[in-house]
């Protein structure tokens, strides 16, 4: 019997279904919660403390007399419109970053609102004199005074004071982090200086840079800790983390034996495909030299067999998937480059080494270009919300430009507690430019998140983390890899290590079925797009379960059709993005699904503020209803989809909407007598600093 069933593919070039289209108006100025008069008599208080604190200071520890003072915006100034840059300029002040703070202002300028709002703090540099100016002419401002309004914006100045995590042992291996913008190297030669008067020597070569930040590897006895705090540039001081170890994730015995194996005999589908994988090496006449290219830095120590055996499952998954133990494998999607970049010091010092592994995968990134990367390594930490991890900052650089589809393993902390925070995913995960996978418990249905697989959520933006999952294994259904041993031979294994791999090689696939025709953003736009939702909180799931079939992730079901959209927008830019419909009469129901992706450059200094760029998105279900229909100006009515942006105030949208977030993704279903000719308008938003894109990302502080 002959099957003349059609199958339907994903439809791409939907970006010929784009046209510019102008601005809306420009919205009204906001209400301030104090008069001026207000506000010069609580931050003139403020500003005295402030100045007598800081002039407390010893000589030492502000460099060049430069000192630092925390200046915190209300939360109805968060957006970068109202970016003060005219008072720091009137005050001869500069911010040098910024952190998330949660406040309960004195006045609100809205009726409803929470107990507590997110804001921004500020750390903001200069002279000590600047500041006593600062502080004894403000009494005398007008409103015609420059950066008044500005003025108006802050809830709060004070002194500073750096965030000092638990530190448990006695002589410590400390991370210590610094606000250090570019051309201010006095600041670093003030820090040396300063650890030299404490009788502590800092090994700057050790140090990892990015712009406007320094973080510096210091070693130092406990009791010290707050003498180091006195440094006016210090950001926050803990503990060095270490590396994560490679233990078992599953307490269950795995099932004992390990059965023999073939794998093809061809070469993989597509040769041209780039792929690296950075992990622990390759034991010696291993399986998968076939497909692998192995490589490894200059100057790095000798291997370990435990880091070995990881390297080796986390590249057979990247081959080969979850081995089926009772069918032979089909040929893998592309090569694979494996860079080694553990060795036996990461296992004698997993906390010195943490910044030398970093430092080697930089190196290789910056020198050769990879259209997929993945990372099953990082530090055993889990993230936090007011600070970026050097490794989460450097990875988010490297990979800004969106050529690079990238997956990072979230990590295996997922039965710690769930309330203090140690089961969050550990950088460099919370990256908002790469893929941040975590491990479900089958390939099958039922599935659930691995109880293992560290939760969410991330930093904002940033917060719906993991992106996605991944089968990872567990002891019931473990995940089966290329063994080492010479009898060709697979092994059980458990682990977000592995879901890793497992997502990145569903982008390969699709990358080798269908050429080059899609990005590597855009392969993982569609594997969060086709992502499948079992109902579970996305703080367990992000977005669903990744596809385990390629098919499934290029072909339509019935009575559906996937559109591909790629293309650049500039800043400022408002394109109109049309959704295709059927042009007969339908009737019923008509669900629609969106997944926008892109990458951004970020400031890694400025953590509340982090991403550059973001989407303001609006829905237009029928382009004959207008609010008003008498205005010439007037777009068609619009409607909620990922938000309804109309009333709220960008707390709203940074808290419950994401406004800034790097993937935005919804579903909704209308009537389709409510449906004609639907668009989106898409808005690129571009921010540095948290201000105007033109605003100095990068502040120059000079000691003259």
């Amino acid at each position: 019997m002959v099957n003349n069933k059609k199958t339907n593919y994903l439809l791409g070039y939907g970006e010929r279904l784009t046209e510019k289209i102008p601005p809306p108006r420009i919205k009204p100025g906001k209400k301030f919660p104090y008069t001026l008069e207000e506000t010069k008599r609580r931050l003139q208080r403020q500003l005295s403390d402030v100045v007598t604190t800081i002039d407390e200071l010893p000589r030492q520890t502000c460099p060049k007399d430069y000192a630092v003072a925390l200046f915190t915006l209300h939360p109805a100034f968060i957006a970068k419109s109202y970016h003060p840059v005219e008072l720091f300029a009137a005050a001869q002040l500069m911010p040098i970053g910024s952190r998330q703070r949660e406040i309960t202002p004195d006045v609100w300028t809205t009726k409803e609102h929470d107990e507590t709002a997110l804001t921004t703090e500020f750390f903001v540099a200069g002279k000590r004199q600047n500041f006593r100016n600062f502080a004894a002419s403000i009494g005398e401002w007008t409103e015609e005074t420059p950066g008044e309004k500005d003025l108006r914006k802050f809830e709060k100045i004070q002194a500073p004071y750096a965030q000092l995590r638990p530190v448990m042992t006695d002589y410590p291996l400390l991370e210590v982090v610094l606000n250090a913008p570019i051309g201010a190297d006095f600041i670093l030669d003030g820090f040396r200086n300063f650890m030299k008067s404490l009788n502590i020597l800092v090994d700057f070569d050790k140090r990892i840079q990015v712009p406007g930040l320094c973080f510096v590897p210091v070693k130092a006895p406990k009791q010290l800790l707050s003498d180091i705090t006195n440094f006016s540039f210090l950001r926050f001081v803990r503990e060095m983390p270490s590396l994560r170890l490679f233990e078992p994730v599953v307490r269950q015995t795995f099932p004992a034996y390990r059965p023999k194996y073939d794998l093809p005999d061809a070469d993989p589908l597509d040769t041209q495909i780039k792929t690296a994988v950075f992990d622990g090496g390759l034991p010696a006449n291993h399986p998968l030299e076939r497909w692998v290219r192995y490589k490894e830095p200059s100057g790095i120590g000798k291997s370990v067999p435990l880091f070995e055996d990881h390297g080796l499952a986390v590249t057979s998954g990247v081959l080969f998937g979850p081995l089926d133990p009772h069918s032979e494998p089909d040929p893998p999607f592309c090569f694979v480059d494996h860079y080694r970049v553990l060795d036996e010091k990461c296992n004698d010092d997993p906390k010195g080494e943490l910044y030398d592994v970093i430092r080697r995968i930089q190196n290789v990134l910056q020198s050769r270009k990879y259209d997929f990367v993945n990372l099953s390594i990082g530090p055993a930490i889990p993230v936090e919300d007011t600070e970026v991890h050097p490794w989460s900052a450097i990875i988010d650089q490297l990979f800004s430009d969106g050529r690079t589809l990238t997956s990072v393993a979230v990590g295996n902390t997922g039965l710690n507690e769930w309330d203090s925070g140690n089961a969050r995913i550990q950088p460099p995960s919370d990256c908002v430019n790469v893929m941040s996978i975590g491990a479900s418990d089958s390939q099958g249905h039922p599935w659930k998140r691995a109880d293992y697989s560290s939760i969410g959520f991330g930093r904002s933006p940033g917060l719906i983390k993991p992106d996605a999952l991944s089968f990872g294994g567990t002891a019931i259904e473990p995940f089966y890899v290329v063994d080492k041993a010479k009898t060709l031979s697979i092994r059980p294994e458990a682990g977000t290590s592995f879901a890793a791999p497992n997502a990145l090689r569903m982008g390969l696939g699709v990358r080798a079925a269908l050429g080059n025709v899609f990005e590597p953003l855009t392969l993982k736009t569609l594997l969060l797009h086709r992502s499948q939702d079992n109902g579970d909180a996305m703080r367990e799931i992000g977005r669903g379960r990744i596809s385990n079939s390629v098919n499934d992730l290029i072909r339509c079901e019935d009575g559906s059709v996937h559109i591909v959209y790629q293309g650049e927008l500039s800043p400022a830019q408002w394109i109109r993005a049309e959704i295709p419909v059927p042009a007969e009469d339908m009737s019923g129901n008509i669900t629609i699904k969106a997944t926008f992706c892109f990458c951004t450059e970020i400031d890694s200094e400025h953590s509340s503020n982090y991403t550059r760029s973001g989407l303001e998105i609006c829905f237009r279900p029928h382009q004959d209803r207008f609010l008003a229909e008498s205005d010439e100006r007037s777009s068609p009515k619009s409607d909620r989809f990922f938000e309804n942006r109309k009333f709220h105030t960008e707390q709203k949208l940074r808290k419950d909407f994401h406004k800034w977030e790097t993937i935005c993704s919804s579903t909704r279903t209308k009537r389709c007598s409510s449906i004609d000719r639907p668009v989106f308008d898409i808005h690129y938003i571009a921010r540095t600093s948290g201000g105007k894109a033109q605003v100095t990302c990068s502040p120059k502080i000079t000691p003259g």
